[in-house]
């Protein structure tokens, strides 16, 4: 997405710009958006799932319509899911200061 090419382009620029190797820090800030694609990745498994279970409903003739609530509340479960993930980790993850970099992982993850 734009977002992390922005955040990756303000890490290159950090570490070309930088007097010296220590000098290459960016602040934590900018770091959020490494965390957010990160907790919405565990919610992959929960739409394959759901994938899954849509296709079980197919296969057995289950009505649209229940299909359509299922698909509803499959959905809202893997958003409710990456957005619960996120912040169980990332809760108390630092957002002041300066890094050299931005990790995806925290010691919660």
């Amino acid at each position: 997405s734009s977002a992390i090419r922005s955040l990756q382009a303000v890490l290159l620029y950090s570490r070309y710009a930088a007097a010296s190797p220590c000098d290459a820090q960016v602040p934590r800030a900018f770091c959020i958006v490494r965390l957010l694609g990160t907790s919405a990745v565990p919610s992959f498994v929960v739409v394959h799932t759901s994938i899954n279970a849509l296709r079980w409903l197919s296969a057995f003739n289950v009505s649209a319509h229940r299909q359509s609530i299922v698909t509803r509340v499959l959905l809202g479960g893997s958003l409710t899911y990456a957005i619960v993930y996120g912040f169980i980790v990332f809760w108390a993850e630092p957002l002041n200061g300066r890094a050299p970099y931005c990790t995806s992982l925290t010691k919660e993850s």
